[in-house]
């Protein structure tokens, strides 16, 4: 039989994520560690205080952040993996995870992969920062058709992930008023 691996984007992400493993795996914790300096030295401060953090201080509401977070927690569970011998034959991924999956492919380094999570969370939560207001993203089961009746008031489709699911994205309260 074959294994894949597939990698999350962000969403995924929750205070205290992997903690339990930093504690019981040197080979994670030696991962995490080696990744996140990575990280540290490109965007600053420190990626592992931030995972630690309760949910009440956790800056994984941030773009950036979270997906520094959830790009090192990925890399080092593969490292993991790979260390009791799970490889996988083949990988995928969505947004940052396709980072995840590049590095793991060998297709591009980890320092190369750290760059880009770093760049690419910058640029998003730049983007964000720059609209003024608080916005959001959801997630609907509706068809790129049926969501028409959902727009308006900053509300755009933002992505279409198939033909029955649809991503919006616009100001919080619009958001919000698509989804009651």
């Amino acid at each position: 039989s074959r294994l894949a691996f597939v990698f999350t984007g962000q969403g995924s992400q929750w205070a205290g994520m992997g903690s339990a493993l930093m504690a019981q795996e040197p080979v994670f914790r030696e991962a995490m560690e080696r990744c996140a300096a990575q990280i540290d030295t490109l965007a600053g401060g420190s990626l592992l205080d931030d995972l630690a953090r309760p949910a009440e201080t956790s800056p994984l509401d941030r773009t950036d952040r979270a997906q520094a977070g959830i790009f090192t927690i990925q890399y080092a569970l593969t490292t993991l993996l790979a260390h009791y011998g799970v490889t996988p034959d083949c990988v995928v991924g969505h947004s940052c995870g396709e980072l995840a999956a590049f590095q793991t492919a060998g297709v591009i380094s980890l320092e190369q992969a750290c760059r880009l999570v770093v760049d690419r969370g910058a640029c998003m939560e730049a983007a964000a920062d720059a609209l003024g207001e608080p916005g959001a993203m959801v997630a609907v089961q509706v068809s790129r058709a049926d969501s028409a009746d959902l727009l308006g008031d900053g509300l755009e489709i933002a992505a279409i992930n198939s033909p029955n699911s649809v991503v919006l994205a616009g100001p919080t309260s619009a958001v919000d008023a698509a989804v009651d």
